[in-house]
């Protein structure tokens, strides 16, 4: 009976820990988000998908945008305009820095507020998309496994053709990126709103 009540509990914890699948076709990526998580309606056309952890503490969301006319230059255009907003509202930025993802290379850089909340952000350019990946702390006390984990179970579909990362024109790519932040920005806000009230029912009971 012991041994059964433990194996219960087991399956119990495994299936609390199960990634779900997503895939987004018409965007030619797939990501592996915590079945737990709960998605936020994104709020710009360009946010692909914009998901939280139970407690609110952690965001995940990506951006993608087509911009066939400037394949060459849109990584960059869309990187540079969002660093340029983040830290005209007083983010401090960390230099980029080169990596890569299941084969796909990206450029990264984490920004930090007054308040402790952290943003890396990840960017790559493929076909004839631009795409960004944000992973939010409420509170970034350091790398988080749970959101490194869902960073690297980003894939395409298909093969994709990589395109340049570094080449910058100051195009619609730049204005993109730069109008992004406010969505950040409302992302995160959503999160510590959604933190402040599970804190007072909490109190109320």
């Amino acid at each position: 009976m012991i041994v059964r009540q433990v194996c219960l509990i087991l399956l119990f914890s495994a299936a609390n820990v199960v990634a779900a699948l997503r895939t987004f076709p018409e965007h030619n990526f797939s990501v592996e988000l915590p079945a737990e998580w709960t998605d936020v309606t994104p709020g710009r056309p360009e946010a692909v998908l914009a998901s939280h952890s139970p407690d609110s503490e952690r965001a995940f969301v990506v951006i993608g945008v087509k911009l066939p006319k400037e394949r060459g230059t849109a990584a960059a255009d869309v990187r540079t305009g969002a660093r340029d907003r983040m830290s005209h509202e007083g983010w401090v930025l960390d230099p980029d820095q080169s990596m890569t993802i299941n084969g796909q290379p990206f450029i990264s850089f984490v920004a930090r507020n007054q308040s402790g909340a952290t943003i890396a952000t990840y960017n790559t350019a493929a076909g004839d998309e631009v795409y960004m990946l944000q992973a939010v702390e409420r509170l970034g006390g350091g790398p988080d496994p749970e959101l490194g984990s869902i960073v690297q179970s980003f894939r395409f579909l298909s093969p994709v053709k990589t395109q340049p990362l570094n080449i910058r024109s100051n195009s619609v790519g730049y204005l993109i990126g730069y109008h992004l932040g406010p969505y950040l920005f409302a992302i995160l806000g959503v999160i510590l709103w959604l933190v402040f009230r599970s804190k007072s029912k909490g109190k109320a009971a």
